[in-house]
This record gives structure tokens, C-alpha cells and sequence, in this order.
């Protein structure tokens, strides 16, 4: 009986093993699969919000940029017109014209520290 029970028991372990391998095995493999997609699938919204946030800053900031160098170029063309008036010749009451015009508008526009004539 008992080299019966020793058979059976083998067997049974056999069996457990072969449930084990057929049926659970590929039950976690496939879960872990699952899992995994859920996982990139995530990773890839994220990427895609950030990704688009990202691109939205640019173009705020490439929009802000554009604005405020068109603005610094507007009046550089002001002051450069300004001195267009004078033909090159510059006498010393011309100068004092010209820094005085200078003054007022950097004060006027605020944003400036300092404005210099470097040459005609």
C-alpha cells in the first residue's frame, strides 16, 4: 500500500506541476503583459501632456520675445529718424538737442537705461 501511496503522491506532485506550468504561468505572464501596456500607456500620456504644455510655453515666450524685440526696433527706427533731421552736421547746441530728446524718451518709455549716440 505503501509503494501505491508513494506512486499516487508522485503523481499528484506531477500533476500540481503541470497545473502549475500550464495554467498559472501563463496566467501571470499575460497579467504582467496587461500591466505593463497599462504602465506605457501612462508613461505616454504624460509624455504627451508634458509634450504639449512644452509647446505651449514656447509659444508664449516666442510670441512675448517677437513683441518686445518689434517694440525695441520701432524706436530704434524713432531715434535713428530723429537724427536724420540733422543731415551729419552736428554743432554742440545740435548735441545738447539731441541728448535732451534722448532723455525724454527713455523716460517716457521706461524700459531703458540708457541711450547713447555712438556715430553717425
Amino acid at each position: 500500500m505503501r509503494a501505491n501511496n508513494g506512486k499516487n503522491r508522485k503523481k499528484t506532485i506531477r500533476i500540481n506541476i503541470f497545473r502549475y506550468i500550464f495554467i498559472v504561468l501563463p496566467l501571470a505572464c499575460i497579467l504582467t503583459f496587461v500591466i505593463w501596456n497599462f504602465y506605457f500607456v501612462g508613461v505616454k500620456a504624460s509624455y504627451s501632456i508634458i509634450e504639449s504644455e512644452e509647446s505651449r510655453v514656447v509659444n508664449i515666450a516666442s510670441k512675448f520675445f517677437i513683441q518686445n524685440f518689434s517694440n525695441v526696433q520701432s524706436d530704434l527706427f524713432v531715434l535713428a529718424d530723429s537724427l536724420n533731421s540733422y543731415n551729419g552736421n552736428y554743432s554742440e547746441t545740435d548735441i545738447d538737442h539731441i541728448s535732451q530728446g534722448f532723455l525724454f524718451f527713455s523716460k517716457r518709455k521706461n524700459i531703458y537705461d540708457q541711450i547713447r549716440f555712438l556715430d553717425a
